[in-house]
């Protein structure tokens, strides 16, 4: 079975590496559905089209909890 490294999870959904660790040891615990692969002792989500669909919508959840810090507005100089 193919898996997602983590590095392709944070380039492709904008995640940090604990939001992805915290959803593979929330996979472990039963509490989403996603499928993890493990090979060697190391747990990763597998590329499914199902796991597709539930790592979009747990980005989409993550986003609604951004802070003011994440927008920063920027306005050019009058130079």
């Amino acid at each position: 079975m193919i898996y997602f490294t983590n590095s392709q999870l944070k380039a492709q959904y904008g995640v940090s590496y604990a939001a992805i660790n915290r959803w593979i040891k929330t996979a472990k615990e039963g509490k989403n559905n996603l499928m993890l692969y493990e090979e060697g002792g190391k747990s990763r989500i597998a590329n499914t089209s199902k796991n597709e669909l539930i790592l979009k919508k747990l980005v989409a959840e993550g986003k609604k909890y951004l802070n003011s810090n994440a927008h920063k507005v920027i306005n050019p100089q009058e130079k």
